[in-house]
């Protein structure tokens, strides 16, 4: 007849409280992690409920996942492009060594097997996708321009006239010069 001030007559008061809560590896957005008895007190009596905590993911600046894999893109030079070599490529758990072949085109991808996100306990692993990106310079030397410019003229001869406007060069193609 008499409800206490705290608890209005429920015999229970509403209170915060701070958990740690042990988060396995390879868990993902949208997974849920109970904590028996962590949760509401149940009526009179009875046990506590279980607390679920609901995962949410951030977003990586440069990796993404997709499930247990793991992509990422990372820029080569032309010259390795065309001349194959050694690239070193980030993953979650450090660098590793990439060998691309002569010849390789950019957008091609390269697989890391099981350097992707490890299964939520122990239960398998993903891969790591890591597509590579021809890097073309925005501002090159003299000696590099006149190396592309070599190039081009030996490969297909449509090198753009370093001395000569893009309308000057038009009206000499329509003049047949």
């Amino acid at each position: 007849s008499d409800p206490c001030g705290d608890c209005h007559g429920r015999g229970k008061k509403q209170t915060t409280e701070r958990w740690t809560v042990k988060v396995p590896a390879g868990v993902d957005t949208g997974m849920q992690i109970r904590d028996r008895g962590k949760g509401e007190l149940g009526d009179k009596e009875a046990p506590r409920g279980d607390l679920y905590v609901s995962i949410q993911v951030r977003r990586h600046e440069f990796f993404k996942r997709d499930g247990m894999d793991i992509m990422c893109q990372v820029p080569m030079s032309y010259a390795q492009a065309c001349l194959g070599g050694e690239i070193k490529v980030p993953t979650v758990y450090g660098d590793e060594s990439v060998t691309v072949p002569r010849g390789t085109p950019s957008g091609k991808v390269f697989t890391l097997a099981g350097k992707g996100v490890k299964g939520v306990h122990g239960r398998g692993q993903g891969d790591q996708h890591v597509q590579v990106v021809v890097q073309v310079p925005k501002k090159m030397t003299e000696e590099e321009e006149e190396l592309v410019r070599q190039l081009g003229q030996l490969s297909d001869g449509q090198v753009a006239d370093k001395e000569k406007p893009l309308w000057e060069r038009w009206m000499d193609k329509l003049h047949g010069n």
